[in-house]
């Protein structure tokens, strides 16, 4: 029988494909909105949370912290025991989280809350495990473009309005806010996501050592990559956090070569597609997610003059001189563009196939680079530019790059497998994030203590993100030429390993 028939026989011929992909719309909304949200804590002008901002980046790095740390672990435990009971839990956790941080008599019960709160980061993997589980093949695409393009499009959403909800009412109420969505969410689910079936289930017994390893490995290198626009890429602290995660990482791929249910099936590796695939991810998150961030939002909020004491101005070479809000409200209409358009990337991503579709991602993105050089001085034109960046270059990226992970390894696999690339993403977004800073401030102009983007600044940004895009291009190009094998549902126990052929 086709595999379209078995997945109905999981429970989607009860309930439609439409209303299964908006419960896992609208599970993903929290993990979205909980990312996002806290941000314009860091900007709060509330006596509650003082001026120490060393403090305050904690409300941040520990979400992070923790999304990073338990999104594979996660997925993988969605594979052994069901996605659908995984997420629920999930998702009563993050309810825990935002209530503690809501209820917080001080600051630190607010980061405990939010570290709570970081394992929402876990929902996406759930979801794309879920969609392939129990969605027709045909509308698969379709479920993971619309599921990426809510991660992007939700935690844009979510700082505007957490910033309104700050502007007009008290801080507590965005944190009770997320705990209504996740309880939501958590019904939702109950009703409108089929129950897991057993046979979609790997089974097998927790790596416990496996998930204690990964977590402190992964942990020290994303907090000293977290922490390395303050302490510097050469610090000896940065040094040393970066050292000893590498370290336990290195033990835990030891380990995990060894045991019968590793949280992560590294030997997937072995299949040079998926290696190449996980390698663009890495470039995605650099160029695309990391590195575009923060130059659209740096070109946006400086200034375009600055007023001296006698009355006469200065005008700054680059700048737009927009508000946070202003600045903010370009990344959420490229992703509402992106909602529109993303029935037309699913079927292009189905027609032409997940390495072609990423292709296009990063052509855009080398299109938009440059369009930077010719738009920064004219606000319409350049807002238009980043539009395109955000809803075409991210929606054809976060619709292929899951794509070309499922093309390799099986359905018991899903959410493990798009779990290790999420984290892979998250840490080069990281990368690029603080890459991009340094980059900024080697070219600066200084007017007075302050300092500015510079025409030069600019222009070496551009060249770093073409170049980081042109190489993900290729990489994904080879990619292409490379068919994987079918996926074997047992690699450790293979006599050989996962093998590519060229097309």
């Amino acid at each position: 029988m086709s595999s379209n028939l078995d997945k109905d026989v999981s429970g989607v011929r009860k309930r439609s494909v439409s209303l299964v992909i908006a419960g896992l719309i609208l599970a993903e909304l929290v993990g979205a909105f909980e990312s996002g949200m806290a941000l314009q804590l860091l900007y709060s002008n509330d006596p509650f949370f003082g001026t120490d901002i060393a403090k305050l980046s904690w409300i941040v790095t520990a979400y992070s912290l923790v999304a990073a740390a338990s999104v594979g672990i996660c997925g993988r435990l969605g594979d052994q025991f069901g996605r659908r009971k995984v997420l629920i839990v999930v998702l009563l956790l993050a309810t825990v989280g935002s209530l503690v941080s809501a209820l917080a008599p001080n600051v630190e019960i607010v980061i405990a809350g939010r570290a709570v709160q970081g394992i929402a980061a876990c929902i996406l993997p759930l979801t794309f495990g879920i969609a392939r589980q129990v969605l027709p093949d045909k509308k698969v695409p379709l479920a993971f473009t619309l599921l990426g393009l809510t991660a992007t499009a939700a935690g844009a959403g979510g700082i505007l309005l957490a910033g309104v909800i700050i502007d007009h009412f008290t801080w507590p109420v965005m944190f009770y806010a997320c705990a209504v969505l996740s309880l939501i969410a958590c019904v939702s689910t109950l009703v409108m996501i089929p129950e897991d079936s057993s046979e979609s289930m790997a089974g097998g017994r927790i790596d416990y050592l496996g998930v204690v390893l990964f977590a402190v490995g992964i942990w020290a290198v994303l907090y000293a990559i977290t922490k390395a626009s303050d302490w510097g890429f050469t610090s000896s602290r940065t040094l040393l956090f970066a050292g000893m995660g590498a370290a336990v990482l290195a033990l835990w791929t030891k380990w995990e070569l060894r045991v019968s249910d590793p949280v992560f099936e590294l030997r997937r590796f072995r299949n040079p597609k998926f290696s190449l695939t996980m390698v663009a991810t890495a470039l995605c998150g650099l160029a695309l997610l990391g590195m575009a961030g923060v130059f659209n939002k740096a070109v946006m909020r400086t200034p375009e003059y600055l007023a001296s004491s006698d009355g006469t101005t200065i005008d700054l070479p680059v700048g737009l001189g927009f508000t946070a809000t202003q600045a903010g409200i370009p990344s959420v209409l490229g992703a509402l563009i992106g909602y529109t358009i993303s029935p037309m990337i699913a079927r292009l991503c189905r027609t032409l196939g997940a390495a072609r579709t990423v292709m296009i991602a990063f052509v855009i993105g080398i299109v938009a680079y440059v369009g930077f050089l010719f738009t920064y001085s004219s606000a319409v034109a350049f807002v238009i530019n980043m539009v395109v960046l955000v809803a075409l270059a991210l929606g054809f990226a976060l619709a292929g790059l899951p794509m070309l992970i499922v093309e390799c390894v099986p359905q018991t696999e899903t959410s493990a497998a798009t779990g290790m690339q999420l984290v892979v993403r998250t840490a080069f977004t990281g990368v690029g994030t603080a890459g991009i800073g340094i980059i900024l401030a080697l070219s600066t102009i200084d007017v007075g203590p302050r300092s500015f983007l510079s025409e030069t600044g600019l222009q070496v940004a551009v060249l770093v993100g073409v170049t980081v895009s042109v190489v993900g291009l290729a990489i994904v190009f080879a990619a292409s030429r490379l068919k994987a094998s079918e996926p074997d549902n047992n690699p450790r126990h293979a006599d050989t390993p996962v093998t590519a052929t060229a097309e």
